[in-house]
Parts: C-alpha cells; structure tokens; sequence
C-alpha cells in the first residue's frame, strides 16, 4: 500500500455534505467510526487479518472509537492484491446511521459487520456450569464460582492444563499422523502451546486483562510460531473469537464465550474449508459447537462430545487435509490426529473443571 494504516486518520470527512476538500476535517480522538476493510479480490484471509488489526490499533492510538468492523471482498477488481479501508465518521445521527445499515438488503456479498464495544477487557461468568472452590472469609469457609472474573491463576490454569495435555499426547499424536499425514502434528501442536506458555511468561500473552485480550494475544503467537496449515487456521479461529468477544456489551459470560467460540470455528471452516464429516479435527469440534449453541455448559457432555466426533474419524472418508493424499485402506481405522488431540484436552479440561 501506497500508505501505511497509521495515515488512516489523516483522511478528513465533511460534516456537511459538501464533499469539498477545504471543508473536510481530519477524524480526531473522540469521534466514533464504522470501519469498512475492503478485500480488492486477491488478498489472503491471513493478509487481511493483518490488516482489520493494524486499522484497529491505528484508531485505537488516536482515540477514535470503532463502533463496527465489516470485513470482506465488498468491491473488488477481478483478482487484485490489495486493500481499501473506508471509515464513516458518526455524528449526531449515529443511531439512524446505525439503523441504515443494519436494515436487510438483497446484496449477498454484504456481510455482517462485528460490533464493538468496552468489553474486550471485561469479565467472564460461567452460567451453570457447577465449579466451586473454596476461600476463606471473615466467617468462615465459603464456595465461589471458580472462574469469577477470569482471574489470572484461572487463565493460567487453564493454558496449564492445556499444555500439559498436549506435551503428553506428542508421541500418540506423531504415531497417528505418520501414518494418515505428514508426521508433524504432535511437535507442531507441542511448539504452539510452548509458544502459549513462553509468552505468558514474557508477557506478550496477558492474562490480567480480561478473556478478549487473552484469546487475541494468543492468535498473534499462534500465527507467528505453530506453522502449518493447523496454525493458520487456529490462529483465524482465536482472531474471530476475540473480535466477537470485544464485540459484547457488559459483562462477558459463558454463552457469550461460547457464541464466540462457534463464530470463530465458523470463520475457521470457511477459509479452510474443510467442514463437517471430511475426517479432520472439525470432526471433534463441531459437536462440542452443537452443544454450545443450544445453551450446554455441562463439560462432561462436551467432553464426550469432542470423544465421539474423535472416534467417528477412524473409519471416516478422508475429503480434505494432508489425509485426503493417502490411500484410503492404509488411513481406515486410525483416527485424525487434529481431531485425537481435541478429545484428549477436552478431557483434561472436564478433569480439570
């Protein structure tokens, strides 16, 4: 780009109309935008990523709040690499403006926009899920809900589990994948949770500020360091879910944790592409995303779920990933190992709940 995303704000918008350029004012700390990311029509999902959060950051720096985010290939030009981002400055009218674009259209392309608000660093409850600790008061022994305000021990505990999981699955995960892929699925989940541990360690994953911030700290380290096609996409998924996160009025709760999580596997199928019954560790997730969407915050029933999607790999027809190149009798019986490695933390974590 001929600008860098920081020039963004040195674009002026006319309050009047007028559409002259010495009317027009530069967009300033305190105004309040809808963003629009443009994909020209050969930009990857990844570049565009990169795009939505340095257009993020640039307003951020400057004050402006971002009321809404639309992002995808809305005007391109055949198969051009390269972007447009279009700010709307809202006035006075900005609940009519708001209205306007919210109203149905039959334009297929126009794609939902993600609502911001304050509460990427908000708190997290848990509904009805039943976990007690306890801790001392003035009067005695009393049980709180464990998860409280995603405390920092808890979003600790959490990646702990998740690690120490994994690290123990390696060799189970490397068998299996040498034999349906590439051999690599074991040390390439091992060196994205090694990367999630290091960088709670160093700080660039921060665990004080809320379930957002959390989830999107870990997609930048994800993406920088995982590698692989599971890598990306992971990293796609964790990007999607922070956004939806930040995206929620007041406090956040365990539907809206969830809701967010069954948004960003959604936006994580669509650029891979893979979706359900292709025999990779979708097949493990989706039926976790089924419970969730109907309201389950049971973990032994999510547990079970991501274990029988598991299982249902093994004898499954392989129509997408590294599997979908092997010979279909040599792969029969021995399951994803995307799909193996979600079952097994799914169980730590109902273990660990």
């Amino acid at each position: 780009m001929g600008r860098t995303v920081g020039d963004l704000c040195r674009f002026g918008w006319d309050p009047e109309g007028r559409g002259e350029e010495e009317h027009m004012r530069e967009i300033e700390g305190g105004d309040e935008v809808v963003v629009l990311v443009n994909n020209l029509g050969g930009t990857s999902v990844f570049e565009m990523g990169i795009v939505v959060k340095d257009t993020l950051e640039a307003f951020k720096e400057r004050g402006v709040k971002v009321r809404r985010v639309y992002q995808g290939s809305y005007m391109t030009s055949f198969d051009m690499k390269g972007v447009s981002v279009t700010a709307l400055v809202l006035d006075e009218e900005k609940e009519r403006i708001m209205g306007w674009l919210d109203e149905p259209t039959e334009a297929e392309e126009w794609k939902k926009g993600t609502d911001f608000g304050n509460a990427g660093e908000g708190t997290i409850r848990v509904g009805t899920i039943d976990v007690k600790e306890e801790r001392k008061e003035e009067d005695g022994k009393v049980e709180v809900n464990k998860w409280g305000d995603a405390s920092q021990s808890i979003i600790e505990g959490f990646v702990k589990v998740l690690a120490g999981k994994v690290r123990e699955m390696e060799d189970e995960l490397t068998a299996f994948d040498k034999i349906v892929g590439d051999g690599d699925c074991g040390i390439t989940m091992v060196r994205g949770v090694d990367a999630l541990t290091k960088g709670m360690i160093e700080g660039t994953v921060a665990t004080d500020k809320g379930i957002g911030k959390f989830v999107g700290d870990c997609a930048d380290v994800i993406g920088g360091t995982m590698g692989g096609t599971s890598g990306g996409l992971l990293h796609i998924l964790m990007l999607k879910m922070s956004t939806e996160i930040a995206g929620t009025s007041g406090e956040i709760g365990w539907n809206e944790v969830a809701l967010a999580f069954v948004s960003g596997v959604s936006r994580m199928d669509e650029a891979g592409g893979a979706g359900r019954d292709a025999r990779t560790m979708l097949d493990a997730i989706y039926p976790v995303c089924d419970l969730l969407s109907s309201g389950c915050a049971d973990w032994g029933k999510l547990a079970r779920a991501a274990g029988e999607g598991a299982e249902g790999t093994r004898n499954m027809k392989a129509l997408a990933g590294r599997s979908n190149y092997v010979d279909e009798e040599a792969i029969k019986g021995t399951p994803d190992p995307g799909a193996w490695a979600v079952k097994g933390v799914m169980e730590a974590l109902r273990e660990w709940q």
